[in-house]
């Protein structure tokens, strides 16, 4: 599991040169399963995306990309995802859960093993919809805040019981 918290401002490395194309500044996400379908990355040139196709391996210090990866522009052609950090969470009951500030995933798959607020903790699973404005999940809302990071099932108080 990464956070992308401490996979942002990564270095992204070309596998076949070791040139530096440029750092992570932030990751694309689509739901169905919820999982990265790109990171963004800040370049001389300005803001470009590696999808996660061209990504050959994420680690604690940079991210690799596959042999002559073209980093491609934010545009219609792009891998068509939602960056989360920032976003509303939502439970399909209307219920707010605070902003996202952090999310995790496996480095060798993309898949989202959870994302935080400042209060929750949300399984990927529990993901239903990624949008512009909001990320909607299916539980309805804790009524105790997390301060634990819970790895599956719902989202946890910090003594671990369920809410």
């Amino acid at each position: 599991m990464m956070l992308f918290s401490t996979t942002r401002r990564h270095p992204v490395i070309a596998s076949d040169t070791a040139k530096t194309l440029g750092r992570i500044t932030g990751m694309q996400v689509v739901e169905g399963p919820a999982r990265v379908v790109a990171f963004s990355v800040h370049t001389r040139r300005g803001t470009r995306l590696l999808p996660w196709t061209q990504v050959h391996a994420c680690g604690p210090d940079a991210v690799m990309s596959k042999p002559d990866t073209a980093l491609r522009e934010p545009d219609d052609t792009a891998p068509a995802g939602v960056s989360l950090i920032g976003k509303v969470v939502l439970t399909e009951e209307g219920h707010q859960l605070g902003h996202i500030n952090d999310a995790a995933f496996a480095p060798d798959t993309g898949l989202l093993d959870w994302l935080t607020t400042a209060g929750y903790q949300v399984p990927g699973p529990q993901i239903v919809s990624v949008g512009p404005f909001a990320v909607v999940v299916t539980e309805p809302a804790p009524t105790t805040k997390t301060t634990g990071r819970a790895r599956h099932g719902t989202a946890r108080p910090a003594n671990g019981e369920p809410s």
